[in-house]
């Protein structure tokens, strides 16, 4: 997707819809509490002093104010090519008073950093890439020598979860990589980028998305149905729920 593709869904979910962006944080942050969890354990991989950490990708903000949340003790940037999506960001952030965090716009794949950090990590972003090793290198260049990488995706490769997104949101099909949706692809992928001591796995609830588009009596019945499964599996033990997201980490090194 290019940047103003981006603008535009930034713009539809987080400014002109304000109350149900803030609903959707909420619920989110309810659903993900897994997600958080493995989060800090990642996070506090860096050790009690203070650390660089940088998102890649960054854009609404959500995952970055997370991060500030969690352990606030760490310097925080993050870099988008989405000028909205930065601004969106940027008002997250000073609602919850992190000022000092630092957001680049730039396009991760011709960017030059100015410095690198000790943790670099992106949520969501390397499936939208035709080349996922590619967008892992790219990462890379980010890091200091011996930092650590750690990329997310979502579990969108699921069947009924395929079947649900070619139904009610065919326009996302298209800009996701549906082949990196695999803990075993993504270590590959870190291993062919150059890293060591490569590791990966899946965590939090599988979770429905919601429709989007083709809105009918059974989109609505889906609508319910799937409501009411994202409420229960944030409960449910995760070999009863699955994993939503998968993720991948590794150790930055001379190649």
């Amino acid at each position: 997707m290019s940047s103003q593709e981006w603008d535009e869904e930034w713009e539809n979910r987080y400014v002109s819809q304000p109350t149900a962006a803030r609903l959707t944080h909420l619920l989110r942050r309810y659903a993900t509490r897994a997600q958080r969890k493995k989060l800090t354990k990642i996070i506090d991989l860096l050790g009690d002093s203070p650390k660089t950490v940088i998102e890649l990708g960054c854009s609404p903000g959500t995952m970055l104010n997370e991060l500030c949340m969690l352990r606030p003790m760490h310097t925080y940037s993050g870099i988008d090519y989405a000028p909205k999506g930065l601004q969106a960001a940027s008002r997250l952030l000073q609602s919850n008073n992190f000022k000092n965090v630092e957001l680049i716009l730039g396009d991760i794949l011709t960017y030059e950093p100015k410095k690198t950090y000790d943790l670099v990590v992106s949520f969501g972003l390397i499936e939208h890439f035709d080349n996922p090793t590619e967008a892992i290198l790219a990462h890379k260049k980010f890091t200091r020598l011996s930092g650590l990488v750690v990329c997310t995706v979502p579990n969108y490769s699921n069947r009924y979860v395929k079947n649900v997104m070619e139904r009610y949101r065919p326009s996302d099909v298209a800009k996701h990589n549906f082949s990196i949706m695999n803990p075993e692809v993504i270590a590959k992928s870190f291993h062919m980028a150059g890293f060591s001591d490569v590791h990966s796995g899946g965590c939090t609830p599988l979770f429905l998305p919601m429709p989007k588009e083709n809105f009918s009596w059974t989109t609505r019945l889906y609508q319910i149905m799937s409501l009411i499964w994202n409420g229960m599996a944030a409960g449910l033990p995760s070999k009863l729920a699955g994993k939503g997201w998968y993720w991948g980490s590794g150790v930055a090194h001379e190649s």
